[in-house]
């Protein structure tokens, strides 16, 4: 096929699955069988991914595919189904518990509201009636200390010497036999309530799990698949009661599959309520991590010695192929396979090498890095160079400037980013496991900056600390140092220390290792002069706890040890634990 077509054909392809009509997501989904097969397990289970990964994309094909095989399917969309969630579900002026009980109410509503649909539209399962009755018993009021609540009421009875009986319901029921003729007898009973407490609502899940489960039973379908996209829309105090209600309604149904698509480092699956209880779902017992699109669109499983150039080359061929073809079908055209494709577009096999390393696994990253690079080639068959001076600009323009008013994590970044150039790596680099999941790297890597390529990737048999394999974006250094070949081939030999210790290796090992200190790049803001520190009104003395606000975020430190004691919290988190203490969520209260 002519080179400026499919050149042009790149720009108007889809980078997001949620545009995609349903007829066009199957099409352009990456038909892999070990992906599909995680997708279609009968397993209650979660989809993993970064932001990009796939995860929508992979959600809408097994809802469509399942539709087509006749299974039932609800659909929630958890960032627009339920609106506004930065509002309605994260004020902090209302207790975790009265919001969470709004999101599970709304929950229970979309798949109510589905169902309904549904139905009306004719096809077999519940009759409506059934389904109202949901709503009948989805909340209750009820009262609590600090405000006031009235109610009142009237009942009313009379009898007569005729046989007919009449009932009124009304704000007042009216119950009484009345007669043809002669009189008619009533008496009247009035009583009222007073309670003190705000109006909140409580959810009956022993009330509505009988209900969904005659529902259920009742569609003929063989399976339901209950498939919810976006779950780290909602606050992540919340997460963990939206899944209380989905173990309570829907896992111990046999006919009913739920799938989660989620990002791990934003995701809370359990909180404690009392010592030895919680409120969520138990990952590995009652939820299953059935894929991880990051590991799987990776391709660096040579690390370990296999060979997954193939894979790579087929897989991002693929999703190339599927995507033009989808653009090229409008115009009455396409391109047979991969190979053709290659032929066609670039100048070689290692351009889609190059193009898999550049999107470090990020689907997403790939489709806008190749219509980049088809916009730098003049014209000509995309190269090498052109894939790396595209992901240096999506680098530059994209993603960098997600974290520009975000301080703490720009000087992160740009001390990591400096640390391994200076030591000539393909970006490659260790961490400890559990810096991994400190909240500022967990950032970058949220947003795409750093990727985790191996977790668990190798221990140390002295401390027996774990450490992952992480790299840095290849936009942050394609145009200056563009890898040749991984370096990670080099450091597989000398990381695999547990196998056969050696203590020259285990040097090499520390010196490939980023120290904890490296992350401990809040503590410069100690000394920085645009910092407001503040006591307490209450404080007294010298030490105690210190108040800084700066930067967008807020610094909390011990006066008697400031270059040891550093937490940063965001402002939203810092509001929401100001209003806690207002509302006396954290007061100890003595022991009856």
């Amino acid at each position: 096929m002519e080179i400026g077509r499919l050149l042009r054909a790149l720009q108007d392809v889809d980078k997001r699955a949620e545009r995609l009509e349903p007829s066009d997501v199957i099409a352009t989904y990456v038909n892999d069988p070990t992906l599909v097969a995680a997708l279609t397990s009968r397993d209650n289970g979660i989809i993993y991914g970064r932001r990009g990964a796939g995860k929508t994309h992979a959600s809408r094909y097994l809802a469509e595919k399942r539709r087509l095989e006749g299974d039932a399917v609800i659909y929630i969309d958890m960032s627009t189904d339920l609106g506004s969630t930065g509002s309605l579900y994260s004020d902090d002026d209302y207790p975790v518990a009265e919001r969470a009980t709004r999101l599970l109410v709304d929950a229970i509503s979309i798949v109510h509201h589905q169902l309904l649909e549904s139905a009306l539209a004719g096809a077999p399962g519940p009759d409506i009636s059934t389904l109202e009755r949901v709503l009948d018993h989805l909340s209750e009021v009820i009262v609590n200390q600090a405000a006031e609540a009235e109610t009142s009421s009237t009942d009313e009875w009379g009898s007569s010497s005729s046989g007919s009986l009449n009932a009124k319901i009304s704000k007042s029921p009216e119950v009484g036999f009345a007669a043809s003729g002669g009189t008619t007898r009533k008496q009247a009973s009035a009583g009222r309530r007073k309670a003190s407490g705000p109006v909140r609502t409580r959810v009956h899940f022993g009330a509505i799990a009988p209900l969904f489960r005659s529902i259920f039973a009742s569609i003929p379908a063989k399976r339901i698949w209950l498939i919810i996209d976006e779950w780290n829309s909602i606050p992540v105090a919340l997460q963990p009661y939206l899944g209380e209600m989905l173990r309570r309604l829907f896992f111990t149904i046999p006919k009913v599959t739920v799938r989660i698509a989620a990002i791990p480092q934003r995701t809370e699956w359990r909180a404690t309520v009392t010592p030895g209880s919680y409120v969520g779902v138990e990952v590995g017992a009652e939820i299953f991590p059935i894929l991880d699109l990051d590991e799987f669109a990776m391709f660096l499983d040579n690390i370990d010695g296999l060979e997954d150039e193939r894979r790579a080359f087929h897989f991002y061929g693929a999703l190339l192929l599927n995507h033009l073809n989808g653009v090229l079908a409008d115009e009455g055209g396409s391109v047979g396979s991969v190979e053709e494709l290659t032929q066609a577009l670039f100048t070689g096999h290692d351009v889609v090498a190059q193009l898999a390393v550049a999107a470090n696994g990020v689907p997403r990253d790939a489709i806008a890095i190749v219509a980049r690079a088809a916009q730098r080639s003049l014209g000509k068959r995309i190269t090498v160079q052109d894939i790396g001076e595209a992901a240096r600009k999506h680098y530059l323009t994209v993603k960098l400037p997600q974290i520009n008013a975000s301080p703490v994590q720009r000087r992160l970044l740009d001390d990591i980013v400096e640390q391994v150039a200076a030591r000539g790596s393909s970006g490659f680099f260790l961490v400890r496991e559990i810096d991994t999941r400190s909240a500022n790297l967990a950032r970058l890597v949220d947003d795409r900056l750093i990727h985790v390529v191996k977790r668990g990737y190798t221990r140390d048999p002295e401390s027996q600390a774990s450490y992952d394999l992480l790299r840095i974006d290849y936009g942050s250094f394609a145009e200056t140092a563009p890898p040749a070949e991984p370096r990670v081939r080099e450091l597989i030999p000398r990381f695999a220390v547990e196998h056969g210790p050696d203590p020259a290796a285990e040097a090499r090992l520390r010196e490939e290792i980023f120290q904890p200190d490296v992350f401990r790049v809040d503590d410069r803001v100690v000394q920085d002069d645009s910092i407001t520190w503040r006591h307490s009104s209450s404080h007294t003395g010298t030490g105690g706890v210190l108040i800084g606000y700066g930067n967008g975020v807020v610094y909390i430190r011990d006066g008697k040890a400031p270059d040891n004691s550093l937490v940063v919290v965001g402002l939203d988190d810092w509001h929401q634990f100001l209003s806690g203490v207002k509302r006396s969520e954290f007061d100890i209260k003595d022991r009856e």
